[in-house]
């Protein structure tokens, strides 16, 4: 006998869906074969409305999202908005447009959607037959699958999608079901924490219909960036063997979506680091097209701003950002300043959607060859939306915003994801607000507060974990005083970001892609043209179109500028809240001491510190080691002045990124006849029992809970960056104010490492130059701290791997030789260092230099003896990076390390 399912396959084109009175045509034929069942009308509307719920609340937009309009032509998909409750002090219409397509995460099934809708809607109990038929006839075009290549997934779904399919019993199977109800419903409070942020700001801006209070007034900008691949130059060109192997850069494309108003799209040189910089010129030429937009209305600009990005911290989560939204409060250019970000894995958002059109409109088009055809391709093939116009911009050149800003020397931890806090079940915060002090309401945790108390101007900064949290995930602390700002330099005095230094095989491979397209039949003189404009520029870092983006407002304008009418005084009101289950990662801010000053004498740098000491730093040395070509004389930035016409700019600086100028003392090579520490005698001395130099809290931990002193543990991540003179300088007091019994050292091998050195064929010359010479500094510091501690009759270890070129190293040499200084090497398997997942032994050889025997008795016995076949340490795995995950100290490793400082201090106490 036929099923019905047959019927229905047999008389169904593959590539039409039936409708419901062709449907109903097609069963009644088959009547005689197979009586058919016809749906209750109740049952039908239950199974659509669990459809309609998931392609609202569950699915997401995605890049690629196309939907079918008829006759096989494929139009972008468009969004449908969710039904949302008012928010307080909004009135608005809920204005649908039409239901585009929505992808949900790869490998969900049917069986999965039906029992997910039913979890969250129990009123809408349907069998899973007619749920099935309602899918293929009315969403099977609207609600998709992703395939596995499709982004990346949420981390979550994918442990309880894996629960599901194991757990047998019921009680598990709910209570997995609620865990991932949860995590949803977090998720869902997000997008509607979003989607009400974008409605106050078309209200704000006069394109949607509604009233929003002036002091709740809002301009929202989401920033995110293409895949580049897209944007190689030249694009389409023909598959003929001849072009298989052609270099061709990318000219990526940066979008920018200010709600209600405009929607611009950023083409970037190629050789132009797609860094901080480049994203605050954004933010910058952004707020100028507003500020006009606003002005041309005749509306008052908005007082709070919110930038939206991706958790990439090179681009939009970095320090550089934070404190351009610190400096916009400090001149009080907006009340307060968001910065959020979506959950990894559910980051797809409006922008998505208008990359799928542009990626659409370029794969019509014949042949691309240059960044101009790139813009006038997005400019007549993509049509704006929501009201907002469109205009593609190119980003020739950006102001170094992260060396300004460097004068703020504020330092903040823990706002990006980092392997460490994964492994403490830690995520950082997708929310941050700034304010002045003047417009906060609450106290506030005074670290690093001003000497002089607080001022109005003192910048608040709030955290959240998810930007949908009513609750912060840390208390509020200080994150700019008043007082630093005044040590920002003037903005005409900003110089152009460096640019990236084009290898000498880019060069030729460039050029040989140039004479290849301009030959006959192909004759792309005008990708010729820009590939050969792109390796002279490079090469002579220079080009008369180098000008950044317009955007003088940020720079110095004021609000006065932009306001039409008085605005009240603003009152923030919290929005939508979810309570998060997962710990948030703290944030730190980090200042120098307040009078920690330098001053000159004789040629050398002195900084000195709060006990009217100093510390003599020498000046910086040539790095040893690999002999390496220098780059020709590097010319002095040019100066941006404010207001002059585009050739005020004048040529690029010759320092490029990775390249060029090294930083500050990175090629430092520290002596102990170098740096002369001076302590205050009256001070109070308290000898601590330990300290762990390049390393955040691991040893210190369970030494502090057995009640040992045990409390600077130096690393970046606490504040302390050992590139820098100051943080030496600070750490090396402190090393001898406290005397120490035992000091760890674990500087990072990086250049050191035979995988780095697999690598530096890839580098270019000043590339490697910068790092040898950074690698170098760390080192030498390492060897010089250990040396203090040898030489004043108390303990040390410096770890290493076995194979580390460091060992020849000759800073490393000397300390070897000096007198009960000893080695010691071991495996790490045996203090149960495995991958991720698989759980197989890493052996990774290990070496110890030390001069305390309590060490060498602990670790002499660890010597390989397993029977199971080891991992290489290469690759990744479930998505972590070997090779970072064997940087990590195992627990078993942490506990031989302080028995062995708790066995040594017995035996000389």
């Amino acid at each position: 006998m036929l099923r019905r399912s047959h019927c229905e396959a047999a008389l169904r084109p593959a590539n039409w869906t039936l409708t419901g009175a062709a449907l109903k045509t097609a069963y009644g034929t088959c009547k005689i074969l197979l009586p058919c069942h016809v749906e209750s009308p109740s049952a039908w509307t239950k199974a659509d409305a669990i459809l309609q719920w998931l392609h609202d609340q569950v699915a997401e937009d995605l890049a690629e999202s196309v939907r079918v309009a008829g006759e096989g032509d494929e139009v972008p998909a468009s969004t449908r908005p969710s039904r949302l409750p008012q928010e307080p002090g909004i009135a608005f219409k809920d204005e649908l447009c039409d239901c585009g397509v929505r992808w949900l995460p790869p490998g969900t099934t049917l069986a999965e959607m039906l029992d997910l809708g039913v979890t969250f809607l129990p009123e809408h109990q349907v069998t899973y037959s007619t749920f099935v038929k309602c899918y293929h006839m009315s969403w099977e075009k609207k609600l998709k699958i992703r395939s596995v290549g499709q982004h990346s997934k949420c981390t979550a779904c994918e442990k309880f999608k894996q629960y599901r399919r194991q757990v047998s019993s019921k009680s598990d199977c709910d209570r997995i079901s609620k865990e991932y109800s949860d995590h949803l419903t977090d998720v869902m409070k997000d997008r509607q924490f979003d989607s009400r942020l974008v409605t106050r700001a078309r209200i704000s801006a006069g394109t949607l219909s509604g009233s929003v209070e002036a002091s709740d007034s809002l301009l929202s900008i989401v920033i995110d960036a293409m895949d580049g691949a897209k944007f190689r130059c030249p694009r389409n060109i023909s598959a003929a063997k001849e072009f298989q192997n052609l270099w061709r850069p990318e000219t990526s494309c940066i979008g920018a979506i200010i709600e209600g108003l405009h929607e611009t799209y950023y083409l970037c040189d190629p050789d132009l680091s797609k860094n901080a910089d480049v994203h605050v010129s954004i933010i910058g030429h952004s707020l100028e097209k507003a500020k006009s937009s606003f002005r041309a209305r005749g509306k008052p600009f908005p007082r709070h701003l919110r930038l939206h990005t991706d958790n990439a911290a090179a681009e939009g989560k970095n320090q550089t950002v934070m404190c351009l939204a610190a400096w916009l409060c400090h001149r009080q250019l907006f009340d307060s300043v968001v910065l959020t970000q979506f959950r990894v894995g559910h980051t797809h958002s409006r922008i998505d959607q208008r990359f799928s059109e542009i990626r659409f409109c370029l794969s019509q088009c014949s042949v691309l060859e240059s960044p101009e055809a790139f813009m006038n391709a997005i400019s007549e093939g993509v049509q704006p939306r929501d009201s907002r116009q469109l205009s593609v911009e190119r980003i020739r050149a950006a102001p170094s915003m992260k060396k300004f800003f460097q004068h703020l020397e504020v330092t903040t931890s823990g706002h990006v994801q980092t392997h460490w806090q994964t492994k403490r079940n830690e995520e950082a915060v997708h929310f941050f607000s700034f304010q002045r002090r003047s417009e906060y309401e609450g106290s506030v945790e005074e670290v690093n507060g001003s000497p002089a108390g607080p001022k109005p101007g003192d910048v608040i900064l709030t955290c959240r974990q998810y930007i949908s949290d009513k609750v912060p995930s840390q208390p509020p602390l200080v994150f700019a005083l008043e007082d630093d700002f005044a040590r920002l330099p003037s903005c005409e005095s900003l110089t152009l970001s460096p640019r990236i230094s084009l290898s000498e095989r880019q060069v030729r491979e460039f050029q040989k892609t140039a004479e290849v397209i301009s030959q006959e039949p192909w004759h792309m003189d005008a990708g010729c043209a820009f590939l050969l404009q792109l390796v002279e520029s490079n090469q002579s870092n220079s080009c008369e179109s180098w000008v950044p983006l317009h955007m003088p407002w940020l720079l110095a304008g004021t609000r006065a500028e932009v306001e039409v009418s008085e605005p009240d005084v603003p009152q923030l009101t919290d929005k939508t809240f979810a309570w998060n289950h997962r710990a948030p990662a703290t944030v730190k801010v980090s200042r120098p001491p307040s009078t920690l000053r330098r001053l000159k004498v004789k040629g050398k740098t002195t900084a000195a510190d709060d006990d009217g000491g100093a510390v003599q730093l020498p000046p910086p040395a040539e790095p040893e080691g690999e002999q390496l070509q220098q780059d020709p004389a590097e010319r002095p930035h040019q100066n941006l002045q404010l207001g002059a016409p585009d050739s005020a700019f004048g040529p690029a600086p010759r320092r490029r990124a990775d390249a060029g100028q090294m930083p500050p003392d990175a090629s430092l090579g520290c002596q102990e006849s170098d740096i002369v520490v001076i302590d205050d005698d009256e001070e109070e001395k308290q000898q601590h029992l330990f300290m762990e130099f390049f390393s955040p809290p691991r040893v210190a931990i369970p030494l502090r809970r057995e009640g040992f002193l045990a409390v600077h543990s130096y690393d970046i991540m606490t504040g302390y960056d050992f590139l820098t003179a100051d943080s030496r300088a600070r750490a090396l007091k402190l090393q001898s104010r406290h005397r120490p019994f035992f000091t760890m050292l674990s500087a990072p091998c990086t250049m050191y490492s035979p995988m780095q050195n697999a690598n530096l064929g890839k580098m270019d010359l000043a590339t490697k130059k910068r790092r040898w010479s950074e690698a170098h500094c760390l080192l030498d510091y390492s060897m010089l701290v250990a040396k203090r501690q040898h030489a004043q009759k108390r303990f040390f270890a410096h770890e290493h791997p076995q194979k580390a070129t460091s060992w020849k190293r000759q800073s490393v040499k000397d300390l070897e030789e000096e007198e009960d200084v000893m080695k010691v090497s071991f495996d790490q398997c045996r203090v149960n260092l495995r991958t991720p997942v698989s759980k197989k032994p890493l052996q990774k050889r290990t070496t110890l230099l030390t001069n305390s025997a309590a060490i060498v008795d602990l670790f002499q016995p660890l010597q390989c003896a397993c029977t199971e076949e080891h991992a290489t340490i290469e690759g990744s795995e479930g998505g972590i990076q070997l090779s970072k995950w064997c940087q990590v100290y195992t627990p078993e490793f942490v506990d031989k390390l302080q028995k062995a400082v708790r066995l040594e201090w017995e035996r000389n106490k």
